[in-house]
């Protein structure tokens, strides 16, 4: 049987995140973000070279499925969401309500 699970970009060391994904069982990673590229060099681990580089050799599969990202309307509706918070992206814990809305009206 296969399970999905889902976890964040950030928070994690290249090796935390790795040790992560394969206690979990993790045999591929799907991307869903738009964008891959990751600005500022305390980031560099989350760049979708780097990270397939790092999957590779961890042997765990990379598939980058765009369709499926969300929305330049839906993320500019979650940074108004965050602004309104005084939160910034990579501190936020869950998706604001008006975001979520617009995801499953």
């Amino acid at each position: 049987m296969r399970h999905i699970a889902t976890i964040g970009g950030y928070g994690f060391t290249v090796g935390a995140f790795l040790e992560k994904l394969a206690g979990g069982g993790v045999e591929l990673l799907l991307d869903l973000r738009q964008r891959r590229g990751v600005r500022g060099p305390g980031y560099s681990r989350a760049n979708s070279a780097r990270r397939q580089r790092a999957l590779a050799a961890a042997d765990i599969g990379y598939r980058h499925v765009k369709e499926l990202a969300p929305t330049t309307e839906l993320r500019h509706v979650q940074y108004r969401e965050d602004d309104r918070q005084c939160v910034g992206k990579r501190n936020r814990i869950a998706a604001g309500t008006r975001a979520r809305r617009t995801l499953h009206p």
